[in-house]
């Protein structure tokens, strides 16, 4: 995978992260469960997330709130999702139990699609039903 651009001209402000902290920072924000302004705020805060993602420690604030949308851009861009898959898998083998379970970001999915249990569906359907009679 190629370096991030910034890196490899040496033109521009300083690279927060390597590729290797790119991919932590996606790591722990799923890991987190949070949004992305809410992982930088964490970043900003807690050194022990800084120190996982490679970043320095020595005060300075992250005032870019697009690092993580960069990052997945980034990624999405060069990371063949296949080779880390096999190299992930060949070290966490011994560990794992459900090899055959896929797990996705919600964030690349449509924010409007949810799963249709019976109870959502009566409620969207009643919701629907009563705005339209209003």
């Amino acid at each position: 995978m190629p370096a991030p651009p910034r890196q490899q001209k040496g033109l521009g402000r300083t690279v927060w992260l390597t590729v290797e902290g790119g991919i932590a920072l996606l790591v722990l924000k799923h890991y987190l469960g949070v949004s992305d302004h809410m992982v930088i705020d964490r970043l900003n805060r807690d050194w022990l997330m800084r120190l996982f993602c490679g970043l320095p420690l020595d005060g300075r604030m992250i005032r870019d709130m697009n690092l993580v949308s960069r990052w997945k851009v980034y990624l999405s861009r060069h990371l063949s999702v296949d080779k880390m898959q096999q190299v992930l898998v060949s070290n966490w083998k011994p560990f794992m139990t459900e090899t055959h379970v896929g797990m996705m970001d919600a964030t690349v999915f449509e924010s409007r699609i949810f799963y249709p249990t019976e109870v959502k569906l009566l409620w969207e359907s009643c919701s629907w039903v009563y705005k339209q009679n209003v």
